[in-house]
């Protein structure tokens, strides 16, 4: 692509991607269990892991997360 061109492929924000992930995975999740109602908590926290204690951090609040909610 030419320099300063305009680029056809669309942009999104981080923000845009989580908003569509949340909803089709919630329609998808209801369809399936036959229920309705939210399936996410609402917003979500972000946070740049800076070294491997924060990043093994996260890995064991996302594995046992569900745990504690069920």
């Amino acid at each position: 692509m030419p320099k300063g061109a305009a680029s056809s492929a669309p942009t999104f924000a981080l923000a845009d991607v989580v908003r569509a992930f949340k909803s089709t995975s919630t329609l998808a999740v209801n369809r399936s269990l036959g229920r309705a109602g939210p399936l996410w908590q609402r917003n979500y926290y972000e946070h740049v892991i800076r070294d491997v204690r924060e990043l093994e951090a996260s890995r064991d609040y996302v594995i046992h997360n569900p745990e504690t909610v069920l």
